[in-house]
């Protein structure tokens, strides 16, 4: 793994922080739209995006995702294999609460 250059001298489009805020208002605008454009509610909205990222970055595992220290910490503890499963199965329950049951994650 080469080293990565200070962040003074890397580009702001190559900075981690910049990939994650991109993530981040990329996530909550999918979540808003499709609150807003179909019958959803929010957390049901939150629950289905949420959970197809979860699939998504299992499936592609891109650096982001698959390098970040809590990934490597449970990869590191049940092996590569293990923790896919586990996210996958993770992902999919999300999917699965938004998608056919009346979930409430931001309201009690």
């Amino acid at each position: 793994m080469t080293e990565s250059p200070p962040p003074e001298t890397t580009p702001w489009h190559q900075r981690r922080t910049t990939i994650y805020v991109g993530i981040l208002l990329a996530f909550m605008s999918l979540v808003g739209l499709l609150a807003l454009w179909t019958p959803l509610t929010l957390d049901r909205s939150f629950l289905i995006v949420g959970g197809l990222l979860v699939l998504g970055g299992t499936y592609w595992r891109p650096s982001w995702y698959w390098e970040d220290y809590r990934a490597l910490m449970l990869r590191r503890a049940v092996g590569d294999g293990l923790a896919a499963t586990i996210y996958a199965i993770v992902g999919a329950a999300m999917l699965y609460f938004g998608v056919f049951t009346n979930a409430r994650v931001f309201r009690r």
